[in-house]
């Protein structure tokens, strides 16, 4: 039973913490590198950083390019 506690339960549940801290570190980013420029983010596991264009549509944030007409 000892085996158990300390051979299986324990390392999940270190494991689980883990990639839970990550997933909140992953959002935080996404949510704090697209703040200024008022556009909408979401973050998903599989999907990575989204913002949300002015006419709607989610796109990847790695997709996204500024060009100024100057």
């Amino acid at each position: 039973m000892k085996f158990l506690i300390t051979g299986l339960i324990v390392p999940c549940i270190m494991i689980a913490l883990v990639i839970g801290a990550a997933y909140k570190i992953d959002q935080y980013s996404c949510t704090s590198r697209w703040e200024d420029s008022g556009m909408a983010t979401k973050y998903s596991f599989m999907g990575g950083c989204k913002i949300q264009l002015p006419d709607g549509k989610w796109i990847p944030e790695d997709r996204y390019r500024e060009f100024s007409d100057k």
